[in-house]
């Protein structure tokens, strides 16, 4: 029974290490892409002058 086990522990420790890598790639990236995108609505906003600002938060 200590096999299964110790797999199980050992594959859990390499995902929860896989994880925190991939966790926090995909963080930055939505950090980074939320940033662009707040840029992106202010300038898109500011050069046609609709001001869609209440429509999203």
């Amino acid at each position: 029974m200590t096999g299964p086990v110790v797999g199980a522990v050992a594959a859990l420790g390499l995902s929860f290490e896989a994880w925190l890598v991939i966790g926090g790639n995909i963080f930055g990236l939505i950090v980074v892409g939320v940033i662009v995108y707040q840029y992106y609505q202010l300038d898109s906003e500011t050069d046609s002058g609709t001001g869609g600002e209440t429509d999203e938060e």
